[in-house]
């Protein structure tokens, strides 16, 4: 089990460079990239197939570190720090089979960074210095639930299974949404539940759910206890799928549209150069 280097002692993600000048501000243990995927470029066909097509794609360098504290039901999360650092996290490091299209999912994220794709950002707090952690909550909702889609889409290609995904995705879904704090009236609350349940209802679509006649449970679960953000969910997958996602002129009309007509502005959420995901 790797520990936090010391100070001067060379920084494990390879940079030649002493720990405590390269990637002690990265939160984590780092890793070499050849350590955190060397399994998985030896066990997955298809992230084989991926990274050597795509890597090239991710401009400049990508550090990775293990975080055993990302948000539960995170396997990773890619970002880019404001030295324009771009670091991938993954609560398994190095990753294994069982990751191979989480650690594919982040790396996309990066390529869509490269290509120009839009995401949401929050105004960050003038107080704290940090964004209100409700807010930043619906803002990744919102940004996951269209950018997640080009993502996946790309994935597919490469032989990935989105439906083995799906299912796993609505079963933790499921127990978060037992939790009682999932069921707030408060504005915030609702509308981060809205673009969640939009979110599913795209993957399955994107799965092969309709192809497959596959009933969808989590869909009849959702609708016989929350009928009223169901609905809306229903129009905001309505409005994805008129205006479509194919490119990032779609992606920022779309997310100008979803900003004006829930009044996201008014929370401080922004179209805006991308900066974070989270699968």
């Amino acid at each position: 089990m790797a520990e936090k280097p010391g100070r001067n002692d060379p920084c494990p993600c390879g940079s030649g460079k002493k720990y405590k000048q390269c990637c002690r501000t990265i939160p984590g243990i780092p890793f070499s990239e050849e350590e955190a995927l060397g399994d998985l470029l030896i066990s997955s066909k298809e992230f084989q197939a991926f990274y050597k097509a795509e890597r090239n794609k991710v401009a400049g360098k990508v550090y990775w570190s293990r975080r055993h504290d990302l948000a539960a039901g995170i396997k990773g999360r890619s970002t880019t720090c404001p030295d324009g650092r771009q670091v991938i996290f993954l609560r398994r490091c190095p990753a294994t089979l069982d990751d191979a299209m989480g650690v594919a999912h982040e790396l996309e994220h990066l390529i869509l960074n490269a290509e120009g794709f839009p995401s949401i950002g929050v105004r960050l707090d003038r107080h704290s210095g940090k964004p209100h952690p409700a807010i930043d909550y619906l803002a990744s909702a919102v940004a996951s639930a269209i950018l997640d889609l080009v993502v996946n889409r790309r994935l597919q290609a490469y032989g990935f299974d989105l439906w083995e995904d799906y299912q796993g995705e609505v079963h933790d879904s499921m127990i978060q949404l037992r939790d009682p704090s999932s069921k707030s009236s408060d504005d915030l609350t609702v509308k981060k539940n809205v673009f969640n349940y939009a979110s599913k209802i795209l993957d399955w679509e994107l799965a092969g759910g309709r192809s497959r006649e596959v009933e969808n449970r989590f869909m009849l679960w959702f609708n016989e206890r929350y009928p009223t953000i169901a609905e809306e969910g229903g129009r905001v997958v309505g409005l994805v799928e008129r205006m479509g996602y194919n490119n990032p002129g779609e992606v920022t009309a779309l997310f100008g549209e979803i900003i004006r007509g829930y009044d996201l502005g008014k929370y401080g959420i922004v179209c805006g150069l991308p900066s974070k995901s989270g699968a």
